[in-house]
């Protein structure tokens, strides 16, 4: 059919386009998600609360992530903006009809170097892979970034290494160079996701020790129940009610802030948490055994 090639050729373009619009989209969607999972993990276990506990929702985890993102993906935008403007250089160079031997010279040694640094850098990720007494004490994400990082490099420089003889290979070699690319970002975007979680917990847990640090900014409420709490904790207050016929409230607790609330439950934790030993929060499921007064400082 005439035109037949043509438009198997359109088709085929377009499925590569939206491929390379949908697989990036979707890992930074994954990327987005679980960065807000860890995080809010670590935060809310600083306090000793399990996350499961508070039912957020995924779009809320996926909110919490955002302000600690900030940093991690200016990093890799930059880091891929300099990558794309390495190799566009690099092709405009290879593709040129007058390429001296010089050039090809000083590509092999780049070629050389890159695999020489990316097989230690390769080196250091799995030895923190397989000594874990080495990753705990570490800087945040070294392993993951030196296992990822050392792959790629590896890859681009035996890439750039085959420069001058890649039209000569056969199709079973460019084959294998496909798998090699294939599974080299499979451990690229394996060690993002472990970079993720180890930024995402440290992120968390230092957030959470920012709070801790000044309860009282946050939000104070005044608790009203039909049962006794019975607690025991530092700065927390219990005032017995008037034994009214029409008051169904009997205590009255003062001292708590806000620390999360979701699905009708609220987490409350008291002023004096950090000087408070063992240190307690009050998970209370917001009912109508329930009466909440929110408390607004004054200027």
């Amino acid at each position: 059919m005439p035109g037949g090639g043509t438009a198997r050729a359109t088709f085929g373009e377009r499925l590569g386009s939206l491929a390379a619009v949908l697989a990036p989209t979707t890992v930074g969607a994954a990327l987005l998600y679980y960065y807000g999972y860890v995080q809010s993990y670590s935060y809310f276990a600083y306090f000793g609360v399990q996350l499961n506990s508070l039912n957020i929702s995924t779009q809320e985890l996926a909110s919490r992530s955002v302000a600690g993102l900030y940093l991690p993906v200016a990093i890799l935008l930059t880091a891929g903006a300099t990558t794309a403007w390495a190799y566009g250089s690099l092709i405009r160079i290879t593709t040129k009809s007058d390429v001296s031997a010089r050039t090809w010279r000083t590509l092999r040694i780049v070629g050389i170097v890159l695999i020489v640094v990316g097989l230690i850098l390769f080196a250091r990720g799995v030895l923190g892979v397989f000594r874990p007494s080495v990753s705990r004490t570490e800087p945040i994400g070294l392993t993951p970034s030196a296992l990822g990082l050392g792959a790629l490099l590896v890859a681009c420089g035996r890439h750039i290494g085959a420069l001058k003889t890649d039209r000569l290979v056969d199709r079973g070699q460019r084959v294998q160079d496909r798998a090699v690319w294939i599974l080299t970002w499979g451990i690229v975007v394996l060690g993002l996701f472990w970079l993720a979680n180890s930024m995402a917990a440290a992120y968390g847990t230092g957030q959470a020790q920012v709070t801790s640090g000044k309860i009282e900014t946050l939000p104070a409420v005044i608790v009203d129940t039909k049962e006794r709490l019975y607690t025991t904790t530092n700065g927390v207050s219990e005032t017995a009610l008037p034994q009214d016929a029409d008051q169904a409230f009997r205590y009255r607790y003062r001292g708590f802030h806000v620390l999360a609330s979701s699905d009708k439950r609220l987490l409350l934790i008291p002023i004096d948490w950090a000087h408070t030993t063992p240190k307690s929060v009050l998970l209370l499921p917001i009912d109508d055994a329930v009466r909440l007064h929110y408390v607004v400082a004054q200027p």
